[in-house]
């Protein structure tokens, strides 16, 4: 629990420096197109997940948004 407590903090510094820097939210929060229901489709917004930055814990959006920042 206390790598995902560190992360928790980390991201936030890290996502807000960006924000500053880049001038917009490093992390989606567009919404996720709502399909009928489907076998085989994946309809993630039946679990309350409905937009694209929901996806990923806060320790996957730390991984993700230094991935980002490195290649900037």
């Amino acid at each position: 629990m206390k790598v995902f407590e560190s992360a928790q903090v980390e991201l936030k510094l890290k996502r807000d420096q960006l924000m500053l820097d880049w001038g917009t939210d490093p992390i989606p929060d567009e919404l996720i197109k709502r399909v009928p229901i489907a076998f085989g489709s994946i309809n993630v917004w039946v679990y309350g997940i409905d937009n694209w930055g929901k996806l990923f814990n806060d320790r996957q959006l730390l991984a993700l948004v230094s991935f980002a920042e490195k290649s900037d």
